[in-house]
């Protein structure tokens, strides 16, 4: 069921201020009648936020003619003057509680109560299929502060496909099937516009009229994050909210962090994966600027270290490549030179520090310790290294810093 037109979402405006407020005289205004909705959803969320059920509307405008809203130009001075008794004599039909959601959405009385009937018929529903269909979905966009005024799509399809987490070339195809501009630009286009303004603006309204401990208001609270980062993984919505600004690249992560038999959450495992593994899986499909988001949420995991301020020698885990031996590190280690290297061009981590045994490089330090190692070589430290022991399948390895006196 298609509930607008984008067509004629302009003039459906006026249609929608008829059902509020009844009849507008001026033909004048009704030509103009965006300008007329603004002016009057100011008047009438001025109106509710300032009402008073114990005084008469002179009194009201007689305490209150000084709020800002009321110093105008003669054209909407006019409006707020013909039109504010009725909003003031609504406002006396309604419950204390419903102005304030009136005032909470700040759309207009006409779309709060398309969301209150819209609540009132879902509140029970605990599935997201029962909660947001399509009759429910397309309703919503109809209201004129949420609709979109995209007719030849496909709304309710394009709005599965984001929050299943289909790609943008699948979703432009969907969203720009009729356009002769270029489609993604399109589907970036449409994708701002609807999920990162109006899709989490409008579940949001409507969450207000939905009880915080019914079913129906859980589904809308955690439909807002799906639509904000387009998906139902919460693996993805983790990333996302951690700093992984690429929707795309937040699902690559899932979808290899899926793969892996681990228990630690993907943040945690994120943080501790091996880069080589890591940058294989992804290097053909992002280029590095977009991979550098993962090495933010790997500094952001830990903190700098401080060890070399309390102490010349530590002991740290050596993490090794995929690609090389354990057995074969383990004997190069023991007997050949092993040396430090800040890697400054890797894009998880920019204090990556690699370990080097008989010029080869055989693995990297771990992040918790990356920055303040990477400082001192920096500062042309000296930083002796040497094989310390294999335990449980994990070597470690000693570092001495070296004080040189002149």
């Amino acid at each position: 069921m298609n509930y607008y037109s984008g067509v004629n979402a302009k003039y459906n405006l006026y249609s929608a201020l008829d059902v509020e407020i009844g009849d507008v005289e001026d033909d004048t205004i009704k030509e103009k009648n965006i300008d007329l909705y603004k002016c009057l959803l100011h008047l009438q969320l001025l109106i509710f936020t300032l009402f008073d059920s114990e005084q008469d509307y002179n009194a009201f405008l007689e305490r209150f003619n000084d709020v800002q809203i009321l110093k105008t130009n003669d054209k909407k001075q006019n409006i707020y003057n013909r039109y504010g008794k009725r909003y003031f004599d609504l406002a006396k039909t309604v419950t204390p509680e419903y102005l304030l959601r009136n005032v909470k959405t700040g759309v207009s009385y006409y779309t709060n109560a398309v969301l209150k009937n819209i609540a009132e018929g879902i509140i029970d529903s605990s599935i997201l299929e029962d909660v947001i269909t399509e009759e429910v979905y397309l309703k919503l966009l109809s209201c004129v502060e949420f609709n979109p005024q995209y007719e030849n799509v496909d709304n309710y399809k394009v709005f599965l496909m984001w929050i299943q987490g289909e790609s943008l070339r699948d979703l432009a195809e969907v969203i720009a099937v009729n356009s002769k501009k270029d489609k993604y630009e399109e589907a970036t286009k449409y994708i701002k516009k609807v999920f990162q303004y109006i899709a989490p603006w409008m579940f949001g309204c409507l969450g207000e009229y939905l009880d915080d401990m019914s079913l129906a208001n859980s589904v809308v609270d955690t439909l807002r994050m799906q639509v904000k980062y387009g998906t139902q993984d919460e693996d993805v919505i983790a990333l996302c909210n951690k700093g992984i600004k690429s929707r795309d690249l937040a699902i690559s992560i899932a979808k290899i962090y899926h793969k892996t038999e681990t228990s630690k959450n993907v943040i945690d495992w994120l943080k501790d994966v091996n880069d080589s593994f890591l940058y294989e899986e992804l290097v053909e499909l992002f280029d590095v600027s977009i991979l550098e988001q993962i090495g933010r949420i790997r500094r952001d995991s830990s903190k700098k270290s401080t060890y070399f301020e309390k102490v010349d020698r530590i002991k740290s885990r050596l993490f090794i490549n995929e690609n090389v031996d354990f057995n074969e590190v383990v004997s190069e280690l023991k007997s050949g030179i092993i040396i430090l290297k800040h890697s400054r061009n890797n894009p998880f981590n920019e204090f990556r520090v690699d370990v080097i045994c008989n010029f080869q490089q055989i693995g990297y330090l771990p992040d918790i310790i990356s920055e303040e190692v990477s400082e001192l070589l920096d500062s042309d430290e000296i930083i002796n290294c040497d094989f310390a022991e294999i335990e449980e399948e994990k070597i470690w390895i000693y570092l001495s810093r070296v004080k040189v006196e002149i």
